[in-house]
């Protein structure tokens, strides 16, 4: 059967529009504050992808991943990680340094080692000193860990699966995945390192600070318009 142009073009519009729509709608309720909300809406999106996309085994295992990366992140953020006492956090920091370790051979996991060291002194120094406002710096480290694991799932999800690797548009998917996430990690990093140097050496910095909110915005927005553009055009109905 001979596809009719005008059907296509009208395919590919509605694909245009679904996706322009569903992250307008997700960086606009970011931009409400309401980020309980946005969290969910988020999680929701990457859920159904899933359970739509199950059989694809390649696609699937990205985006459970992501999600549980997601899901991590929340539940640490809204922890009160302060609440612990200097053992559990030389816990925590133990467990981040063994998935830094891990993913060594990504060169971004190698600069968060170095990274971690800067942070581990920084917690000792404030924990000898008695200092009343630690930030919780510890949060930042959770989330490049969460950021690593991803990264590396997208460059080994064949070799995870079992399956040969899977040749397609994909690629191009999975690239702008691992990139974003590893954008993220720098953009944390810069924020860990702020606290730092604000909280040691007094030194009123709030560059990163100001402008992370907007700037995450910005990333979380990407991220979802590149899901909602590769997955929404796989689906029978909006393909063109």
């Amino acid at each position: 059967m001979i596809r009719i142009p005008v059907y296509d073009f009208i395919a590919k519009q509605i694909v245009n529009i679904i996706i322009v729509t569903l992250v307008v709608a997700a960086a606009a309720f970011t931009l409400t504050n309401n980020y309980i909300v946005t969290d969910f809406f988020h999680d929701f999106i990457y859920i159904a992808l899933a359970i739509y996309f199950r059989k694809d085994k390649h696609l699937l295992i990205v985006l459970v991943f992501m999600l549980l990366g997601r899901i991590v992140a929340q539940v640490v953020l809204y922890f009160p990680l302060n609440s612990f006492d200097f053992l559990e956090k030389c816990a925590f920091y133990c467990l981040v340094c063994c998935c830094f370790y891990t993913f060594r051979k990504d060169k971004l996991a190698l600069f968060s080692l170095a990274l971690l060291f800067c942070m581990i002194t920084s917690e000792i120094y404030w924990w000898i000193i008695e200092y009343k406002n630690i930030p919780e710096i510890l949060y930042y480290a959770v989330a490049i860990a969460t950021d690593l694991i991803v990264r590396a799932v997208v460059l080994r999800r064949s070799l995870l699966l079992g399956v040969k690797p899977y040749l397609s548009s994909i690629r191009l998917f999975l690239w702008q995945v691992y990139t974003l996430t590893g954008t993220y990690t720098i953009l944390l990093s810069l924020m860990i390192f702020e606290y730092i140097v604000r909280h040691t050496l007094k030194i009123q910095i709030l560059i990163i600070y100001d402008s992370y909110s907007y700037v995450m915005v910005a990333l979380n927005t990407l991220v979802l318009w590149s899901v909602l553009n590769y997955t929404l055009k796989k689906i029978s109905f909006f393909q063109a």
